[in-house]
């Protein structure tokens, strides 16, 4: 029954209303009026689901309404793209530090330390006249310079890592244009393990130039 007394109390509250807005016409004429009226709104109304919003934009179903900027103000500029982060700099960074430590130890120590602090005899070993120089510095540490009556044969100097393989000491000859780096059979740096087989390495290249020289 609860329907049916909310149905009277709503056309009872509107025919309250028709005589406060049309006192002068009757029951019927008040009728007529109200339905005129239902139509005319029918017609020109929008759809209710799309009665627009104080505050909101009209946009069709299922989009988000998109806020325009203020008048007078310039759009909000884009944000600049990020560097790349990727590995590209990190691999021309470690190539660079390889390439400067390759270039240190083939540079001849006497340029780069002056005359070795140091001048140990090797006669027992390597024969009259042979001299091992060596230096101080720390950053000097690990290069030895073979030397035969007073003049440089060649040297020798630890190099870590790199595109040439495993870290080891190398060997350079001296010669009467400059230097000679010895290489392997993929012309990279040739390391070994231990300073003394460096020096080893350097006397047997001095022999056998020596031997070519004849």
């Amino acid at each position: 029954m609860l329907p049916v007394y909310g149905t009277r109390a709503y056309m009872a509250a509107q025919d309250v209303r028709d005589k406060a807005r049309w006192p002068q016409l009757d029951e019927h004429e008040r009728l007529m009026a109200r339905s005129c009226e239902r139509i005319d709104r029918w017609d020109h109304d929008e759809d209710p689901g799309d009665a627009a919003v104080p505050g909101e934009t009209n946009a069709p179903r299922g989009e988000t309404p998109t806020t325009p900027a203020p008048v007078g103000q310039p759009p909000a500029p884009a944000s600049a793209p990020e560097p790349d982060a990727g590995p590209v700099p990190a691999q021309r960074s470690a190539a660079a530090t390889a390439e400067q430590a390759r270039r240190e130890a083939c540079t001849d120590p006497e340029r780069r330390f002056d005359f070795p602090d140091l001048l140990d005899d090797l006669e027992v070993t390597f024969g009259p006249g042979w001299e091992l120089g060596a230096w101080l510095t720390p950053e000097a540490q690990g290069v030895l310079q073979l030397r035969l009556d007073s003049e440089p044969v060649g040297w020798t100097a630890p190099l870590p890592d790199g595109p040439w393989g495993q870290a080891g000491w190398i060997a350079c000859l001296y010669q009467p244009d400059g230097a000679r780096l010895l290489v392997d059979t993929l012309s990279r740096p040739r390391t070994l393990p231990t300073a003394d087989l460096a020096l080893d390495a350097i006397l047997r290249a001095h022999q056998t130039r020596a031997a070519s020289a004849r």
